[in-house]
């Protein structure tokens, strides 16, 4: 409470604290919110992705299983001999193996004008219900005939024609729905899954549910998705025509499949209570290291607020005392060696200066994902041929520096004029070549970078007098834009761009020493073939490592 106390009674804690709510903990929330939100809708999607998979795969088993019944019904009907006697030789010489025996409870043989005969299992049909059965239309294709039965549910059969050179006779199935549906069926649906299945008519071929519910709301389309209650529970049903028209003549099923809405979506629930944790969790977290770093970071100026009372009161014998590692640190000590301190003052603002320039060329580059560290590389290449040029230290560094800044005015040109991958209208390449002289005036007002001027606006001039802005010619471009101009080119050259892909290091080295006493200097084209490309590749990995 006492920290508290104190922490708010300074104004710079306060303006801190508020700062990072702000600049930190505002947008965070937002960005969280946005993000939960999105993720809540692809869990959604997905949970329903997931029933609606099990949904096919279902179907697909079943009809697989249909498939095997027509199978097996075919191989009964192709080892029918119609000239044989049906007695027990005729009977035994069909194609009836355990597991057609398993898969049927009866199967039925019958000729035009003649009455069906049993020729496998019992049945509880009436014969004229047999006869109503066989009375379906004649196909090519296997029929699917689906029968109420006298008590609740519902008999399937199957009807194929027998071969034509023996009668044109056709044999019914009656399909053993324990087997059809059977365990290892029921077992392949996901955890708190059930089942149903009917027909076109809605009538209930199969379920796992004990009373199912009014599926009237079931849409018109071969699939989708609907809710209805079951008990107290709201359910989620996914349903799916299994498009037996493709292969089957008859009635056409639908597969749905089922879940509470509450188990269907647990993955979101569950993940809304790891994001409330979480989020509470981090706050607090973030809320507690902030205000001990604040905590930190005031005491030091409580310290130095201290001592510049004492040097106001000509207490110049005070020192601060400072037993950290950081700026507060350094600054304390400064304040310790004000008088003496002043090359180190100097040092400060060189470094200072030199991460303003790598922070504006970093803002060129980061405006086009194309350019991406071309303005350093530019840098250290035009480095590298003025050390072998020998110029002056103070040269050097003023071509150094410049080449952070050659495509300054670039912020100037739209991105899609920059990013276009196709060729460049008279307009647009008018306006590309104008970010020599945007550069220049960026930085026109800024005394220190004064220097830096003659590079940034002559480095796309031509050693022939055919380049631009200005078209100066030969040793009238300054000797900084002359090795710029080189480094440019080879940089690009290498490195992909909307319009290209990046060339091979041989193919740019001829390009430039053709272009030698045209496009560049040839003095600067000399130095530049002695650079060691190897190494200046290892310097830049490394700086875009750090």
């Amino acid at each position: 409470m006492i920290f508290v106390n104190r922490f708010f009674s300074s104004r710079l804690g306060r303006r801190i604290f508020f700062m990072f709510f702000i600049s930190a903990l505002l947008p965070l929330t937002g960005i969280s919110l946005f993000s939960f939100k999105q993720v809540v809708t692809q869990l959604r999607k997905q949970c329903l992705t997931e029933l609606k998979q099990s949904c096919e795969i279902q179907a697909m088993i079943l009809h697989g299983q249909l498939l095997a019944l027509e199978k097996d019904l075919l191989s009964v009907a192709a080892s029918w001999d119609q000239t044989q006697a049906i007695g027990d030789r005729g009977l035994n010489a069909l194609a009836i193996n355990n597991e057609t025996n398993n898969r049927f409870k009866a199967i039925f043989f019958s000729q035009e004008y003649s009455q069906p005969i049993i020729i496998k299992g019992k049945t509880e049909l009436q014969a004229d219900a047999v006869e109503e059965l066989f009375a379906h239309p004649d196909s090519a294709r296997t029929t699917i005939v689906l029968k109420l039965k006298a008590n609740k549910g519902i008999e399937i059969f199957l009807l194929v024609s027998g071969r034509r050179n023996h009668g044109g006779g056709r044999f019914l199935g009656q399909v053993n729905s324990d087997i059809l549906f059977n365990d290892k069926f029921v077992d392949m649906l996901p955890a708190v899954t059930q089942i149903t299945i009917i027909d076109q008519n809605r009538q209930i071929v199969f379920s796992t549910l004990p009373d199912v519910p009014d599926i009237s709301a079931l849409g018109q389309q071969r699939s989708g998705t609907m809710t209805a209650a079951i008990g107290d529970q709201s359910n989620i049903f996914q349903y799916l025509s299994m498009f037996l028209e493709g292969h089957f003549d008859g009635s056409s099923w639908f597969v749905l499949l089922n879940r509470s809405r509450q188990e269907v979506f647990r993955p979101v629930k569950v993940f809304l209570y790891v994001f409330i944790l979480s989020a509470i969790a981090a706050f607090l977290l973030i809320l507690l290291f902030s205000l001990k770093f604040i905590q930190k970071s005031l005491i030091p100026l409580e310290k130095l607020q201290e001592g510049t009372r004492q040097i106001v009161e000509r207490n110049f014998g005070y020192r601060v005392e400072s037993s950290g590692q950081d700026e507060f640190s350094d600054l304390a000590h400064a304040f310790n060696q004000m008088s003496g301190e002043l090359e180190l003052q100097f040092n400060a603002l060189q470094e200072m200066s030199w991460g303003a320039l790598m922070a504006l060329s970093r803002m060129v580059d980061a405006k086009s994902p194309w350019t991406a560290g071309h303005s350093i590389r530019v840098s250290n290449l035009a480095l590298a041929v003025a050390m072998i040029m020998q110029l002056p230290p103070d040269q050097i560094d003023n071509i150094k520096r410049a080449g952070l800044l050659h495509d300054l005015g670039k912020i100037g040109i739209p991105v899609d004029v920059l990013d276009k991958s196709s060729q460049l209208s008279d307009e647009e390449f008018s306006q590309i070549r104008t970010h020599p002289e945007i550069g220049a005036r960026i930085i026109e007002p800024i005394k220190a970078y004064e220097c830096y001027i003659p590079a940034i606006i002559e480095h796309h001039e031509r050693f022939d007098g055919k380049g631009y802005p200005f078209g100066k010619k030969g040793y009238d471009i300054s000797l900084d834009a002359r090795i710029l101009a080189v480094a440019d080119v080879y940089d690009a050259c290498t490195y992909d761009r909307p319009y290209r892909k990046g060339m091979l290091h041989d193919q740019v080295i001829t390009i430039i020493t053709e272009q030698s006493g045209s496009s560049f200097d040839p003095e600067v084209v000399k130095a530049f073939m002695k650079v060691d490309f190897l190494q200046l590749k290892l310097k830049n990995c490394s700086l875009e490592v750090s």
